[in-house]
């Protein structure tokens, strides 16, 4: 909502002029509710009106024969309606205007005031302070949606609280220098605050604060997504099947990320209210069950792993390195001891003169030709591996039969 089309900033201001609440009482009986509706009470805002028209407008406001004080209030409160309106057409029209189109709108802070109140009355047990107290920068993306009528994805890293917006007001801003329309414009650079969303708590808590800011704006009911929230994390702690993981918050932003992509998709009206009835919460409730929604929401197995949440992917964890084995001494093995056979792996296979034969101490034997003393074929001594004598293997050693 822009603020020629705000009621509380038309009340404020009229309050501000007068501060007995005269002039927005009289306006208000007139139903003059915004700038917008006083800016054409006379005429265009193009042609200033004449004195004779600002006489009837006061008589019909405060009555007959009205004071030069409330003379100079409609004087006052006409002029600042004309010139807001005539400032946002132009805005509209002109370049910089259009450039500006897909920019987050503001809501004026009258308006997030008096929406905030209203929200409070309307939803009991909900109280919006510390961690459920959205960030002005949430309530004006939520409003984005609701006034340009395109649907985008907020993300829980975009759901910050109000808490965190003051505390980096209060940090010096650095200056940025931009293009627009081939000039160099020198302004603050604008820094947004960021929440953080790795534990299921803070999850939760940014998903409430998303669902405030678009009840707020009443762009979804707040029962609806807070069943879609409740939904998403009753999954969290349900049991899985063996070989199978639990799910995670990641796919629990995957899931909402590809809702709210359906939704884009498939809902192409107005998201205004029509009389009491919210256009989006009827779709939120149906794609909820969608099995395109759902099938993200399944365990997976064990070796798998989510690895794009859209928003802060997570680093994958690299695997524990496998542990060397280790011999009977403590040391560790060598590659030769590792791949010795299952019925050499008690015996000590390397002496003095060298590594012995494995075959020749095997059932089959060595069918390989030797030489020297003791006979060495190429690929060890032939002598018994329990013993270490020559002439037999340890097939036929009698120490060998002994143990």
């Amino acid at each position: 909502m822009s603020l020629v089309e705000s009621t509380a900033a038309f009340y404020q201001r009229c309050d501000e002029i007068t501060s007995d609440g005269s002039l927005r009482v009289a306006l208000d009986a007139q139903e003059i509710k915004n700038h917008s509706a006083m800016a054409f009470t006379m005429g265009t805002p193009q042609m200033p009106p004449s004195d004779e028209q600002f006489n009837l407008l006061a008589q019909r406001v405060f009555g007959a024969n009205p004071t030069v004080g409330q003379m100079s209030a409609i004087r006052r409160i006409h002029f600042e309606s004309t010139t807001l309106v005539v400032s946002t057409i132009k805005e509209k029209v002109t370049s910089d205007g259009a450039e500006k189109g897909d920019a987050t709108k503001r809501i004026p802070l009258a308006e997030k005031k008096q929406r905030r109140e209203d929200q409070l009355a309307r939803l009991s047990g909900v109280t919006m302070t510390g961690e459920l107290d959205p960030s002005h920068m949430l309530l004006d993306l939520a409003n984005q949606i609701h006034e340009s009528g395109v649907i985008v994805w907020l993300a829980p890293s975009k759901c910050s609280k109000r808490d965190d917006e003051v505390q980096m007001s209060l940090k010096d801003s650095k200056s940025s220098v931009q293009v627009e329309n081939s000039q160099l414009k020198v302004g603050p650079s604008i820094a947004t605050p960021e929440a953080h969303w790795d534990t299921e708590l803070k999850f939760q808590w940014c998903m409430m604060r998303r669902g405030l800011a678009l009840d707020q704006c009443r762009v979804l009911s707040w029962h609806v997504h807070q069943h879609w929230l409740n939904y998403m994390l009753n999954l969290l702690g349900r049991p899985v099947n063996p070989g199978f993981q639990g799910i995670k918050i990641d796919q629990l932003v995957r899931a909402d990320r590809e809702m709210w992509t359906l939704l884009a998709q498939e809902v192409t009206g107005s998201l205004k209210m029509q009389g009491t009835v919210i256009p989006l919460d009827g779709h939120v409730t149906r794609l909820s069950t969608d099995p395109r929604v759902t099938m993200l929401l399944l365990p997976l197995p064990s070796s798998q792993r989510v690895t794009d949440a859209g928003d802060k992917p997570k680093p994958a964890v690299k695997p524990a390195p496998r542990p060397t084995p280790k011999n009977n001494s403590g040391k560790r093995k060598t590659r030769a001891e590792r791949s010795c056979p299952e019925e050499l792996r008690n015996y000590t296979t390397k002496v003095a003169a060298g590594q012995i034969c494995w075959n020749y101490n095997l059932k089959d034997g060595c069918q390989l030709s030797t030489s020297g003393k003791p006979p060495k074929c190429t690929r060890g001594l032939h002598m018994c591996a329990c013993c270490h004598k020559v002439g037999h293997s340890a097939v036929v050693c009698r120490e060998a039969k002994k143990g």
